[in-house]
């Protein structure tokens, strides 16, 4: 086996978990090398996270504008929705995402310690890869090769396309376009139930646009327990947003075709079968995320399917001095949990403190960031059945809350659930700053 090799420690991927491993493993004298395809900051800076939450919070002040009325305010009716302004929208987010690439240079992680490269890596065996520079760092080209004792995996996941007739000849969107749209679709259809589309959905709908949701499952929100689906689905409706459970697109027309003699894209869909059309400017794509494992994992020995690559407790691969973090692995795809990864392999891997401990995903809270928020930590009732634990269920609804009353935020509700032992297995909130709450 080789012994000299160039790197103690490469990182594939510079996304939240690559970076904060880089960081740590910098700092700490690591010598480690730093790859990722383009651009640091990875899907939270550029396509998720960030623009998502700025996107949100505009389309909150907008709700809140158009809801003045509800807080004892007047609503000027002759300048009705005439705050509104896409162009400006987008380029709040758009400052907002150069403000904090700064942050995610490869000036700053070459402070730190690390060399940095950017191009597209594949490994040729299990301690070598291969990177085809693209020219973005000092405008270097050609391909070279590395070799480390350790490589950690961190490409992230990419947006799911379904198949379905017509919608690569069509045209779509997915959540790496809506940010940077030059116009904002009048008439958006959203493919998709999951986290992205119910966020999206609101936002874009509260700035204007009018928003149809494509769920195919029975139950919108369909991952949470029923009483947390049923409060989030009647509230997005309420705001306008048309919501079609059970409802599989078919086909996609494109205007002006044989079957579409319109302007619109013309989606074609079984509805509680029956087959139905609808016309949209535009088709945003959430319908689920596949991981980023592209890198010849074959050549290095790495085991993986469609779900992701395969990790033990302590993230590492079928290759044990290989490990994987973030999306890619497909255990859990939040930003702060391939954080709370990158800091697991600083104690394993870096700094390799005996019991330095295993991935407790349970331990870990998360947030859905609609109006109002969705947080969640440990087991929910539909898990707990599954495992036959037996629980009791401790609800307080907000509508009970005075706060909640003073801020006419009364939708929603905390449920606690505890074991036989009185010990708390899990916790739900739906309510403003349910985020911030979940921690308590």
């Amino acid at each position: 086996m080789k012994k000299n090799y160039d790197y103690d420690l490469i990182i594939i991927g510079g996304g939240s978990g690559g970076l904060s491993l880089a960081s740590g493993a910098g700092q700490l004298g690591v010598k480690t090398l730093l790859v990722d395809k383009e651009m640091f900051g990875g899907d939270c800076l550029h396509y998720g996270c960030v623009p998502s939450k700025a996107l949100i919070k505009s389309g909150k002040v907008a709700h809140y504008i158009n809801d003045a009325q509800n807080y004892g305010l007047k609503k000027n009716d002759t300048q009705s929705n005439s705050y509104l302004s896409w162009e400006n929208t987008t380029k709040r987010i758009k400052s907002i995402q150069d403000h904090i690439q700064v942050h995610d240079s490869a000036e700053r992680f070459e402070s730190l310690g690390c060399d940095v490269l950017f191009g597209m890596a594949r490994f040729t065996d299990a301690h070598t890869i291969e990177v085809r520079l693209n020219g973005s760092l000092e405008k270097e080209t050609g391909i070279k090769t590395f070799s480390a004792k350790k490589i950690t995996i961190a490409t992230g996941s990419r947006p799911m396309i379904p198949d379905i007739e017509g919608l690569k000849e069509t045209g779509f969107i997915t959540n790496e376009d809506i940010f940077a749209l030059k116009a904002q679709p009048k008439k958006l259809a959203i493919i998709g139930g999951g986290v992205i589309a119910t966020e999206l959905a609101q936002a874009m709908q509260r700035l204007g646009s009018q928003v149809t949701i494509f769920e195919r499952h029975a139950q919108f929100f369909g991952r949470f327990d029923a009483d947390i689906a049923e409060v989030m689905t009647e509230k997005i409706r309420s705001e306008g947003v048309e919501i079609l459970t059970e409802a599989e697109p078919q086909k996609i027309n494109p205007p002006k075709s044989p079957f579409n003699k319109g302007d619109f894209k013309m989606i074609e869909f079984m509805h509680h079968g029956t087959l139905k059309k609808q016309e949209f400017d535009e088709i945003l794509i959430a319908a689920g995320r596949s991981p980023n494992t592209n890198l010849d994992l074959e050549a290095a020995g790495v085991e993986y399917s469609t779900r992701g690559i395969k990790v033990d407790t302590k993230l590492r691969t079928s290759q044990k001095h290989i490990t994987a973090i973030g999306d890619v692995n497909g255990a859990s795809m939040f930003t702060h949990t391939a954080n709370y990864e990158a800091g697991l392999l600083v104690r394993n891997e870096v700094l390799g403190i005996p019991f330095g401990g295993n991935v407790d995903y349970a331990k870990i809270g998360w947030t859905i960031y609609t109006d109002p928020e969705v947080a969640s930590i440990g087991l929910d009732e539909n898990a707990a059945k599954k495992q036959n634990l037996k629980y009791e269920v401790v609800k307080f609804d907000l509508g009970k809350n005075d706060r909640a009353l003073a801020e006419s935020e009364t939708t929603g509700f905390v449920k606690i659930l505890i074991n036989q032992k009185k010990k708390i297995i899990g916790a739900h909130i739906v309510a403003p700053r349910a985020g911030e709450m979940i921690r308590e």
